[in-house]
């Protein structure tokens, strides 16, 4: 079994993000996970690395060891972990992966880092068209305030989800991911971070699609024919793009996996 070596990344002078490194090869792959989850989450990659591969899995800001001061976070901060990255291996050659939410944070990654991927690799990508935090993070922001302040007192904001909802107010679409989020302290201060992020992650399709098209970026899709999440159909707006491939492959949300290990480094580094 391998060990990642473990690195902190200083993003500003409060906060810092974890990553897990697998490998010491030539070709850097920098993979995000998706929400409530952790670096470790790419450990069957790391265990069925290539040999000329240096993997880091970075930890979301309010995910992993790591305590995020703020309220939020934005890409500019993943953006910062990612050069750091670079600048450590000294070099701009690198491949990315993002899984669920991890993928919602590249779309936004991808406009903003001083050198685009080689290939970007989008697992059950968040952000183009799901059920329920595509429809958050295009909520109003003060709507979002409320919700993520309520999160601090569940029971009250159980009362409040109820009785604006029967005064028709826009809070069915948030009740279920609410639920799920106020479990205990340590989600409820996960649901409120990553809530409150949301509008600075939204991501528009048209703007998202003229930038595919302008840069060439080849983008690599992997869906799970049964994911309840994440619809096979998301990224269809894009089947035209010549750069644009799309996969389906028997399975649910849980892409991740030591028997698709093998099938995802394929379909990232394909015979680079």
């Amino acid at each position: 079994m391998f060990i990642p070596a473990v690195h902190h990344f200083q993003i500003d002078q409060k906060n810092r993000l974890r990553a897990l490194r697998w490998g010491n090869g030539e070709r850097v792959v920098i993979a995000i996970h998706g929400y409530s989850r952790t670096a470790e989450t790419f450990s069957p990659l790391g265990q069925n690395l290539p040999p000329d591969v240096t993997l880091y899995a970075v930890d979301l800001p309010f995910h992993g060891p790591e305590r995020w001061q703020g309220e939020s976070f934005t890409p500019n901060d993943l953006m910062e972990a990612v050069h750091q990255i670079l600048d450590r291996e000294q070099t701009d050659n690198y491949y990315l992966i993002g899984f669920s939410l991890g993928a919602r944070v590249c779309w936004n990654l991808i406009q903003r880092v001083r050198v685009l991927p080689v290939r970007l690799l989008a697992l059950a990508p968040d952000g183009l068209n799901t059920r329920v935090l595509s429809r958050v993070s295009g909520a109003p922001r003060w709507l979002n305030r409320v919700v993520n302040k309520l999160v601090e007192n569940p029971e009250r904001m159980r009362e409040r989800l109820l009785r604006w909802e029967r005064r028709g107010l826009p809070v069915q679409f948030i009740r279920g991911f609410v639920e799920y989020g106020i479990q205990n302290p340590r989600m409820r201060h996960l649901f409120y971070g990553v809530g409150r992020s949301l509008p600075d992650l939204r991501v528009r399709k048209g703007k998202l699609k003229r930038f595919l098209q302008r840069t060439g970026l080849e983008v690599r899709f992997l869906f799970g024919s049964h994911d309840p999440v994440i619809p096979s159909t998301a990224a269809d707006f894009l089947r035209d793009l010549p750069n644009v491939s799309i996969k389906i492959v028997e399975a649910n949300h849980r892409l991740v996996t030591h028997g698709r290990a093998t099938l995802i480094w394929r379909e990232l580094l394909l015979n680079d």
